[in-house]
Order: structure tokens, then sequence, then C-alpha cells
């Protein structure tokens, strides 16, 4: 059965105060990176997984992420 990778990104929503997000860009402001002028932390999932074909894996992929 062949293999596949999956990789998903999560971040959060536009316009969503993240206070991580904030900490990390002020901090880079101190270290004298003022031109950062937006910044947004996420996830990274790396999968994989078996599947007959790639329909297959996309198929399982969405129904992981949209229950």
């Amino acid at each position: 059965m062949p293999h596949y990778q999956a990789n998903v990104l999560v971040v959060s929503r536009r316009n969503v105060l993240h206070p991580e997000s904030k900490t990390v860009q002020e901090a880079l402001h101190t270290l004298g990176f003022q031109d950062v002028e937006q910044l947004e932390i996420g996830k990274h999932f790396s999968f994989h997984l078996k599947a007959l074909h790639e329909e297959e894996a996309k198929a399982l992929m969405y129904e992981a992420f949209t229950r």
C-alpha cells in the first residue's frame, strides 16, 4: 500500500488577538528587528499515512480536520 505525507499548518484567524504572537513580535523589536510589522505563530503537523491512492489520503485528512 502506498505511503503519503500530508503537512498541515494551523494558524489563528485574522483579526483575533493572539498574545503569543504579539509577545514574540515585541521581543523581535527589542532585538532591533523594527521592520517586523506582523507575526503569526502557528503549529505544524506532518502526517505519514497509508492509502490506496491519493484521493483516499486526501479524504482521510479532510475527515480528520472537519469533524
